[in-house]
């Protein structure tokens, strides 16, 4: 069998659209329920893992939008099987499905490339709407879990990982402007509106950005410019000049 081919980033994907979802969780019933969610919301269950290491399996068969991983499952658990769907594709979507209200898993998760972190006991239509935030490339934090991230920094920083190491990684003006509105909870089409770009063209400035602050991914940059809010306020005084 060849190897699988590898999914590249959606530049916009409507409530209709049909989206690709692996689920990963080992209890059988909460499963079947996710699907029931998700397919009534117009989406597609490629299938479901019993494991972490069965998440990996069928990711790299089934060539999902996005995978929803459970944090404690047998074999390998599901932050293990974060960073190696993000290693085997970095394009692909994840999202954390879990009972754990812990900021050790949630730091990990977003370190780990995740596009968010729910609780199980979130309502159907917040389940739908993060998946499709999470497959356009969107950050599906909420405010409360970027508050204790932020205070994880404050407390210290030595034990939150990396990521955020560049204190001045010599960013533009309009750099500095998009990552402040990304902090604002701005939305891609905003985003692209406030660049004068095309949605697609908005991913290339945005990976640039992400380059030179040491991230790699929309969440992490939010997180990023949480901390350095007040550098990014003076570069987006200091200059008008757009990326090129």
């Amino acid at each position: 069998m060849g190897k699988a081919k590898q999914a590249q980033p959606h530049s916009s994907i409507g409530p209709e659209s049909s989206i690709r979802v692996l689920i990963a969780d080992d209890h059988p019933l909460f499963a079947e329920g996710v699907k029931d969610a998700l397919q009534r919301a117009h989406m597609e269950v490629v299938g479901i893992a019993a494991t972490g290491a069965e998440a990996i399996v069928l990711a790299a068969r089934t060539n999902p939008d996005i995978v929803l991983l459970d944090v404690r499952m047998p074999d390998i658990d599901g932050l293990q099987a974060l960073k190696a769907l993000k290693a085997m594709n970095p394009h692909l979507a994840v999202v954390i499905l879990t009972t754990y209200d812990s900021v050790d898993y949630l730091w990990s998760a977003v370190m780990g490339g995740a596009a968010g972190y729910l609780l199980k006991g979130i309502s159907a239509q917040e389940l739908a709407e993060t998946v499709r935030r999470a497959v356009v490339g969107e950050s599906a934090l909420d405010p409360a879990q970027l508050q204790k991230l932020m205070a994880c920094f404050t407390l210290d920083p030595g034990d939150c990982g990396n990521g955020t190491s560049a204190e001045d990684p010599h960013l533009t003006g309009r750099e500095a402007q998009v990552l402040l509105a990304l902090a604002s909870g701005m939305r891609n089409p905003e985003l692209a509106s406030l660049l004068d770009v095309n949605v697609g063209t908005l991913k290339t400035h945005l990976s640039r950005i992400f380059h030179k602050i040491c991230v790699s991914d929309r969440t992490q940059a939010v997180i990023w410019s949480y901390r350095h809010a007040q550098y990014l306020k003076q570069k987006s005084g200091a200059s008008n000049q757009q990326p090129r």
